[in-house]
């Protein structure tokens, strides 16, 4: 019995309080403007679509929260989480991307399980729905430009194909933040009643690198469908980075150093480091002055005191003026013994 009770105060302590309705507290987790987000429609869309969502999830309770699984109703659809482990009062997200070519046209509901725990367990129920046209047809479902080295400037297409009775046409493209630049044309009718375009889509010198996660919608003058989105994927490699670019440092005695190395890889051309950003307060940087290909840095931090710490180094180098490298560090000062 004093167990029981015990069960009950901890529960509490971290904000799991039991209702009496069936929903179960791991939804409590996803609200997106402040109010609850389980459910997305992405509306009517060309067959072969490639849609994307994110839901956020908060750990709104006191405890660290970990997602250890994530079940889908389809093979259409799949799901990762951007973070296992959540902080308390840290943002996440759960990123969905439905294939609408895996599906036949009509309406389709699918569900999601996300299980959070692992000392309480909740499972909480996300869906995502979408209704597939059979007159309009994108292939491919999305614009991936795959792996870009820098100062590339690739070009990628997309063909939308309508056959219907409707005086069907795309109007307009609106690329909104996408680092893109769209052109529209016409494509050779295949039979009476075909239409066809091809959208190309260049990306822009100068785009930021990291992954791609941009939508841009092609506009038509059908009232049934008069947004097509079109998902932009890749990545764009950085001419600097660094490796690895977080260091965990856990159960560090204060007072005592430790020291970790990580590579700088440049462009495949000799640089130099010319400043670090960050040093200070127990974190100091060795390196060396000459220009190479690849730096090895060691990093050394003494904790100075006990409790979380987390800290970032920024390097700039003579590759060129905005290429910069970060390093995080992680982890937890123990008092010296």
């Amino acid at each position: 019995m004093k167990g029981f009770f015990a069960g009950l105060v901890v529960l509490a302590s971290v904000g799991l309080v039991w209702s009496q309705t069936a929903v179960p507290w791991g939804h409590k987790m996803f609200v997106k403007d402040g109010v609850p987000h389980t459910e997305h429609d992405f509306g009517v869309v060309p067959r072969g679509t490639i849609l994307t969502h994110r839901f956020p999830i908060t750990n709104i309770y006191a405890v660290p929260m970990q997602v250890t699984d994530i079940r889908v109703s389809c093979g259409c659809v799949t799901a990762t989480a951007s973070t296992q482990l959540l902080q308390p009062h840290q943002t996440g997200y759960v990123d969905v991307a439905m294939d609408t070519r895996k599906i036949p046209p009509g309406h389709k509901t699918v569900s999601l399980y996300v299980t959070v725990g692992p000392q309480y367990v909740s499972v909480a129920t996300l869906k995502v729905s979408a209704t597939s046209r059979a007159d309009v047809v994108l292939n491919p479902g999305q614009i991936n430009f795959g792996t870009v080295l820098p100062g590339q400037t690739p070009t990628q297409f997309i063909d939308i194909e309508y056959a219907g009775n409707y005086p069907w046409r795309i109007v307009g493209a609106v690329k909104g933040d996408a680092p893109v630049e769209i052109q529209v044309q016409p494509l050779p009718a295949k039979q009476p009643g075909y239409v066809g375009y091809r959208a190309l889509v260049t990306l822009l010198p100068g785009t930021r690198p990291g992954p791609l996660d941009h939508e841009f919608s092609l506009q038509t003058n059908d009232p049934a469908g008069p947004v097509i989105p079109v998902h932009i994927t890749g990545l764009v490699q950085a001419s600097l980075k660094a490796v690895p670019d977080r260091l965990s440092l856990p159960n560090v005695p204060v007072g005592q150093p430790i020291s970790r190395r990580i590579v700088l890889q440049g462009n495949n051309q000799p640089f130099r480091i010319l400043a670090v950003d960050g040093q200070g307060d127990g974190l100091t940087v060795e390196m060396s002055s000459d220009a190479r290909p690849v730096q090895i840095v060691t990093i050394t931090f003494v904790p100075q005191q006990p409790g979380r710490f987390e800290r970032q180094l920024t390097f700039r180098t003579s590759i060129d003026r905005d290429a910069t490298a970060s390093v995080t560090i992680e982890g937890n000062a123990q008092p010296a013994p």
